[in-house]
């Protein structure tokens, strides 16, 4: 049986062959919407804009509120729901007409489909009404497409100082997604060029008579070497003299001494800072005992120098940036939080994209910050990068992490324009603490005079000018050239063994004393600044040590050290946390020790020197004059907190000598001792009697109160 709201079989034979012209791949057409369409069409017939007659009519134009007021709630309602299929039967409709079908049965079916309605073919449009376009009706072949801003790295044929070249690159097909911002890439690709004002999405007359372009690059061919080799820390490849000049370095022996001599030779002392700037180029080992675990040490030291103004701190960044494989050189002044980690930039076409900052395109390398104090910042930005070796973004939609493997190396002067002992370093900085603990190693400067050094350092600086006026070209030739040779005749050239074994010393001598000793002889022929770069490479990509059972005791016993004296004054709210991660610190510049002499294994000697490096940094800023480690000093302190230092402190001198009577000259060599700053030491004094800790006995003669040595 036939439903009761199925069309007649004559009407729907006589429009197949129209059907066919509008629907070519889908026959099922609303029967009941065609059949409202056809009944009603003497109702909006009059409303047509065409004369139908006319063979050449092919687009008839409605107006949509004059259509729904002449048709029935039936027909109204499927123009609101399907209003497309509702114009294609309408459109139908009137090509029948047009051809004198109708609805009577007795007609012959069979001639009415055999009209030409090919070339009779009407469709009905709305006034602003948009017909809809389905994708699949669209002639284009649709392509992936995917724009990059690259940025020119480094080269070692580029003088230093030279802001970095930008150039546009798009992707397509398998290219896009092949990097991500921070990566280093080598693309292959054609050079076009692209009309300004069309390049910013403006079209028309005035954009296509300008007479600026832009280059960009349609690439072929992306070599992602993150992708290549993950295990690779630079772009630097090594040539068969590289190899023989760093066999020489080696076979000469006291490596180590050497390249810390090398590094800036023209800053006069400062051994044991360049010591540790060397130990934070070449870096730990990355080890992960599960691929799957997301917690990975990491492998990257970094560095604070901190001290007086013309001390060569800047000078010493500027030489590890320029030894450094792949560096990243900033100002703190001129830096900001986003030009430092990610920029979120919106593109001609209203898009978000990300562009990288100064961390994470030192990926792999070393950022040196200069100015570290200077930074108008907010220094949480940093914690992240610094710990976590990444930096994470949440911004206009887009929710990603990306790779900041690097060390950051800083340099900052006080706030004072002199550094105070009395105060901690975080004071001197206006620096919190958790992003001064982030720091492996914390140098201090100071430019104290001293009649001996001040001479030796005048002759250092009056014979390096005169040597540089004599050798000037040479040494340009020498530092600069590529193809420049730099070796020992005393020594045999043999490829270098990543298995290489230092000889064992009978005994240890102090990392600054041997750095002293050796200046002389080290610092005459330096090795130039192109090999030590060469060597840093080799070392970070071939040489990966592991830290021995001996070894791991030894850092042990050195932090457990510092843990019990940090217990000591565990009560003072401004002592430094010693924790693990200052036990991963020890591991890691031991394993840039090793690396150092391209050993496999780090030995005896390793974390002996890591452990006088760091004793050096604890006995600047946690050593006081009368040689007693205290960890208060590391922090700065307020009135009431200076009063409870200097009462402690008062104390032990008390117990020391049996008696708690102090004249004022024994007071002052106490405040003297602690190098505490106080403006005007006789107010300090009558603060401490109004506090009830002193007690005035006679003239000059104060009694403590709080001491176990009370007299009467």
């Amino acid at each position: 049986m036939r439903p009761s709201n199925s069309p007649p079989s004559t009407l729907v034979d006589a429009a197949t062959c129209v059907w066919n012209q509008y629907y070519p791949d889908d026959h099922n057409i609303a029967a009941v919407t065609f059949l409202n369409c056809f009944r009603h069409g003497e109702q909006w017939a009059p409303l047509l804009q065409c004369d139908l007659t006319q063979a050449n009519a092919t687009v008839v134009w409605l107006h949509y509120q004059e259509l729904i007021r002449t048709g029935t709630k039936d027909f109204e309602r499927a123009m609101t729901e399907n209003i497309e299929d509702v114009l294609l039967c309408m459109g139908i409709t009137l090509c029948m007409r047009r051809h004198g079908l109708c609805l009577e049965a007795e007609e012959d079916a069979a001639r009415k489909r055999n009209v030409l309605v090919g070339r009779t073919k009407i469709t009905v449009r709305l006034h602003g009404v948009t017909p809809v376009l389905p994708i699949a009706a669209v002639k284009a072949e649709l392509v992936h497409q995917f724009k990059i801003k690259l940025q020119e790295i480094e080269a070692t044929d580029v003088g230093p100082g030279r802001v970095p070249r930008m150039i546009e690159v798009e992707l397509y097909e398998d290219l896009v997604d092949s990097c991500i911002p921070g990566n280093v890439v080598t693309i292959s690709g054609i050079v076009k060029s692209v009309n300004s004002e069309i390049h910013g999405g403006r079209y028309g007359k005035r954009a296509q008579a300008n007479s600026l372009y832009i280059l960009y690059i349609s690439a072929n061919s992306v070599e992602n070497s993150a992708k290549a080799d993950k295990d690779k820390a630079s772009d630097i490849d090594f040539a068969k003299e590289d190899l023989e000049q760093i066999s020489s370095i080696i076979n000469q022996g006291d490596v180590f001494d050497r390249l810390v001599h090398s590094l800036c030779p023209g800053i006069y002392r400062n051994d044991i800072v360049k010591a540790g700037l060397i130990l934070a180029l070449l870096g730990g080992t990355r080890n992960s005992d599960d691929k799957d675990t997301p917690c990975v040490s990491r492998a990257d030291s970094h560095v604070l120098v901190v001290g007086d103004p013309g001390l060569g701190k800047s000078q010493m960044l500027r030489a590890v940036s320029m030894v450094a494989p792949r560096a990243v050189y900033v100002g703190g002044n001129t830096t900001t939080t986003t030009g430092l980690t990610v920029t979120m930039v919106k593109d001609g076409s209203g898009d978000y994209a990300l562009e990288s900052g100064a961390l994470v395109l030192a990926d792999q390398g070393v950022c040196c910050i200069d100015e570290f104090d200077k930074m108008g910042i907010d220094y949480q930005a940093l914690l992240e990068a610094m710990e976590q070796q990444s930096i994470s973004i949440a911004k206009a939609g887009i929710v990603c992490s990306l790779n900041a493997r690097t060390s950051v190396i800083a340099a900052a002067n006080p706030s004072g324009g002199h550094y105070d002992r009395s105060q901690s370093v975080r004071e001197n900085l206006k620096m919190k603490a958790p992003l001064l603990s982030r720091f492996d190693l914390v140098f201090i400067l100071l430019d104290r005079p001293d009649e001996e050094r001040d001479r030796l350092l005048s002759e250092h600086v009056m014979n390096s000018h005169a040597r540089g006026a004599r050798k000037s070209r040479k040494r340009v030739r020498d530092d600069c050239a590529p193809t420049s040779s730099w070796k020992s005749s005393r020594h045999a050239n043999t490829l270098p063994s990543s298995n290489y074994e230092p000889a064992a010393e009978s005994g240890h001598r102090m990392l600054s004393h041997r750095l002293r000793q050796n200046v002389s002889e080290f610092s005459i022929d330096p090795i130039p600044l192109y090999f030590v770069r060469k060597f840093i490479a080799y070392a970070r990509r071939y040489v990966h040590p592991r830290l021995s059972p001996e070894d791991a005791t030894v850092l042990q016993q050195k932090y457990l050290e510092l843990r019990a004296a940090g217990e000591g004054d565990q009560n003072s709210a401004d002592s430094i946390p010693i924790t693990t991660r200052q036990l991963e610190s020890l591991i890691r510049l031991s394993q840039a020790r090793a690396r150092a002499e391209l050993a496999e294994t780090v030995s005896v000697e390793h974390p002996r020197d890591v452990v006088d490096i760091l004793q050096d940094c604890l006995r600047d800023t946690c050593v006081p004059e009368d040689s007693s480690l205290d960890f208060g000093r590391s922090e700065g302190m307020s009135l009431a907190k200076k009063v409870k230092a200097y009462v402690a402190r008062l104390m032990k001198a008390a117990a020391r000598r049996n008696t708690s009577l102090f004249s004022m000259d024994d007071l002052v060599q106490v405040v003297d001792s602690m190098a505490l700053k106080v403006d005007d030491f006789r107010d300090f004094v009558d603060i401490l009697r109004n506090e009830c800790y002193l007690l005035k006995k006679g003239p000059g003669q104060y009694k403590v109160q709080t001491s176990s040595y009370n007299m009467m």
